[in-house]
């Protein structure tokens, strides 16, 4: 293992108290979602990251200022580290990750993004955090951190919560031959 992220789960918004499938629909954080970026701005995990790579998605990007404002840290937006396109799924309730098993099988929702595709932009996106910072921490959605892990070998089917850090160590020949 030669490299290491930071990634953190935007805080929650309204659709994620809801049990809704966000997909790239540009909700806002609640209050509750405002006051755990500022509580991850306060992680000493984040002595570690040497700036942050952001979602452009709202949800996210305040999540990234707030941490940006309190900590000082550089902030870049990444394109490629949006939440994937779930077509018709966006605004159902997600039971639970199953719903996505067909998807992950090749079974490409109605107007969303196939998950090879997906899977292939969130490792461009990546390697452009790389790119930017020594350390970055990735500030984005449960779907890129579940893309990425799975990628890398380490991927399961918990959920991380918003507002929460994890730190990932991996071989950058998982990334080496992505080209933003």
């Amino acid at each position: 293992m030669d490299k290491t992220l930071l990634f953190l789960r935007h805080g929650q918004t309204d659709w994620n108290k809801r049990g809704l499938c966000v997909g790239q629909v540009d909700v806002l954080l609640n209050d509750l979602g405002r006051q755990q970026a500022t509580e991850a701005a306060r992680s000493p995990m984040l002595k570690h990251a040497s700036g942050i790579a952001c979602s452009p998605l709202m949800r996210a990007r305040e999540t990234g200022e707030i941490i940006s404002r309190e900590t000082g840290l550089a902030i870049s937006f990444i394109d490629d580290l949006q939440e994937c396109c779930l077509g018709e799924l966006e605004g159902q309730v997600e039971e639970d990750l199953s719903m996505f098993d067909p998807w992950l099988a090749g079974e490409t929702p109605i107007g969303a993004e196939s998950w090879i595709k997906f899977s292939n932009r969130v490792l461009r996106g990546i390697n452009a955090a790389f790119q930017c910072f020594e350390r970055p921490l990735i500030v984005s959605h449960s779907g890129v951190l579940w893309s990425f892990t799975k990628s890398i070998g380490q991927g399961n089917d918990e959920e991380l919560p918003n507002g929460e850090i994890v730190q990932i160590a991996f071989s950058s020949s998982v990334i080496a031959d992505i080209r933003c």
